[in-house]
């Protein structure tokens, strides 16, 4: 599904170049040349709030070309915008897009800076809607990656760590607060209770 885009993609960031830079793997450093990963800094949230979670990448290799398809449960949250005009990517042959009926987000976009990418940096940013409790889990997935060497030699990565999103069944209309688990990239959205006792004579209003 990515492929056709992404060979596209290489074509015109590569055409865009009169030399490429080349990168030698040294004793001792990590064989995953690249990682992408999700990332939110929400500590707590109202239901029907919006939160962020970031796409990153962390390359040790010079890169040029990222693309990945990202899916949620639908049921449980939806995307209400997505930024990306502030992302390393100046050049997309596919623009970020998602589909909020199938729980989709789709992406293939590049740069066009000489010597390619390396370095820590945002892809695109998601902003997200809690919309019901119960569980969504957002993944990463057929993630790519391609070297900046001049052929459009795919970037070894790790398996991306899904981020579980797990809201609590509310009694009632509440605050809700996340914790989040950054080992597991699990967040918890749990209720809590207002008390309806307004003159604390022991009986809810």
């Amino acid at each position: 599904m990515l492929g056709i885009p992404v060979r596209y993609l290489v074509a015109s960031v590569l055409a865009s170049f009169i030399g490429v830079g080349s990168y030698v793997l040294l004793p001792g450093e990590s064989k995953d040349e690249v990682n992408i990963t999700l990332e939110t800094d929400v500590t707590q949230i109202l239901v029907d709030d919006n939160f962020s979670t970031r796409v990153v990448i962390e390359s040790n290799v010079p890169v040029n070309v990222f693309a990945g398809l990202i899916t949620f449960n639908p049921e449980k949250m939806r995307v209400a915008s997505i930024d990306y005009n502030t992302s390393i990517a100046d050049l997309w042959a596919e623009e970020p897009w998602f589909s909020n009926g199938d729980g989709t987000i789709t992406f293939t976009g590049g740069t066009t800076r000489p010597g390619g990418f390396t370095g820590l940096d945002s892809i695109l940013t998601i902003n997200f809607q809690t919309i019901a409790p119960g569980k969504s889990i957002v993944s990463l997935q057929e993630v790519q990656v391609l070297k900046h060497d001049g052929l459009g030699t795919n970037a070894s990565l790790p398996t991306p760590i899904d981020a579980i999103f797990t809201i609590q069944n509310p009694a009632a209309p509440n605050k809700d607060i996340i914790d989040l688990q950054e080992k597991t990239n699990e967040v918890n959205i749990r209720t809590v209770i207002s008390s309806t006792d307004l003159n604390e004579d022991g009986e809810q209003t």
